[in-house]
């Protein structure tokens, strides 16, 4: 998936770091990249989610941004959709001919969920907002996924804190870019 989103971007006038896991390349310990960053080569270059709706234009589809996942769509044991809303707080149903792919952000955004399966993580990392709020993977859980059993940290959010803070999911901090030279 990140190689056909690298392309893409790549198309677009962007160059993507990827930041590599622990492990020698080409030695016994793999290392296969982890993180993925775009970074415009150019003031004019569109912004990622424009690259990526004219991509899905190009192909025939629909992109819809500002649209929260309400539900999933079953017909047995098959999804068969989404039931959405907009912006505006219209419902919209979307029937998939296909099948459905659920592309959803983690939970770092739901003090519940955290607090059910990683405790630990509130005492460690500080945050600074999220729009992981767990809805989509609540949404695949409800249409027969499983979760994975035993969940691991969550630290996307990179925050820095005031020297003197005791980090903490509720420690005030301003968000962390980290930059590629």
């Amino acid at each position: 998936a990140v190689d056909w989103y690298t392309d893409i971007l790549e198309k677009n006038d962007y160059t993507m770091w990827l930041e590599a896991g622990v492990g020698t390349p080409g030695g016994r310990d793999k290392a296969w990249p982890t993180g993925h960053s775009p970074a415009s080569n150019s003031k004019e270059t569109l912004g990622v989610a424009d690259v990526l709706k004219n991509y899905t234009d190009s192909l025939g589809g629909t992109a819809m941004t500002e649209t929260t996942l309400i539900k999933l769509v079953k017909s047995g044991e098959r999804v068969t959709g989404a039931i959405c809303q907009n912006a505006e707080g219209k419902y919209i149903l979307i029937n998939a001919s296909k099948g459905v792919i659920i592309a959803t952000g983690g939970y770092s955004g739901n003090r519940e969920m955290l607090e059910a399966r990683q405790p630990l993580t509130l005492k460690l990392a500080s945050r600074q907002g999220s729009a992981d709020n767990g809805s989509g993977i609540k949404a695949a859980l409800w249409a027969g996924a499983m979760m994975q059993y035993d969940a691991l940290s969550m630290f996307f959010n990179r925050t820095a804190i005031m020297p003197d803070a005791v980090s903490g999911y509720d420690t005030p901090g301003k968000n962390l870019s980290l930059i590629h030279i």
